[in-house]
């Protein structure tokens, strides 16, 4: 039996075309997908093999995330890439996992708004609230992600995070 593409895609050998199957694939994941989700993941993958060894020593991004940071006064902040099974920590003002199943990371829902998905208490929001980091203590409250689009693709987030809280940040504040 062939192998789906979209799993060979996990194991970083190259895409030749994505099959129905692969549809069928990811609806047993279980986890939010975008319209578009077989060409998003051809993106993602092309980005995580042109970086394999990407850690969170990119100067770049490690600034945007400590501007962010500092910008909005919040306890953390990180850009992350969101694959077919998680979320992968690019930068982070914060040590935090590298990787998260993708149902474990709110990102996940960030990618699939076309405006900045502001999450006031995520520990009353049904879409989050039984994500594990949300429901420790001192565990995320407040989260507010913008999508990052490549070739017009929406390929993970920039987010900052605290564990308040916050009743009045609204888009209007980003």
């Amino acid at each position: 039996m062939e192998m789906p593409s979209v799993l060979l895609m996990h194991s970083h050998l190259p895409i030749s075309q994505l099959s129905t199957f692969d549809h069928l694939v990811l609806s047993s994941l279980h986890v939010p997908c975008a319209a578009k989700e077989l060409e998003r993941l051809t993106i993602v993958h092309q980005i995580l093999s042109s970086t394999p060894n990407a850690t969170q020593n990119d100067k770049a991004l490690q600034s945007i995330v400590s501007l962010a940071r500092r910008r909005f006064k919040v306890s953390m902040s990180a850009v992350t890439i969101v694959d077919i099974e998680c979320a992968s920590t690019m930068a982070c003002s914060e040590i935090v996992p590298l990787r998260l199943h993708r149902n474990h990371s709110i990102c996940t829902h960030a990618i699939l708004s076309d405006e900045v998905t502001v999450i006031p208490d995520a520990s009353k929001d049904i879409r989050v609230r039984h994500v594990p980091h949300v429901n420790c203590e001192g565990g995320i409250k407040f989260y507010a992600g913008a999508a990052i689009v490549v070739e017009g693709q929406k390929i993970g987030a920039l987010c900052i995070i605290d564990p308040v809280a916050r009743y009045t940040f609204s888009q209007a504040n980003c």
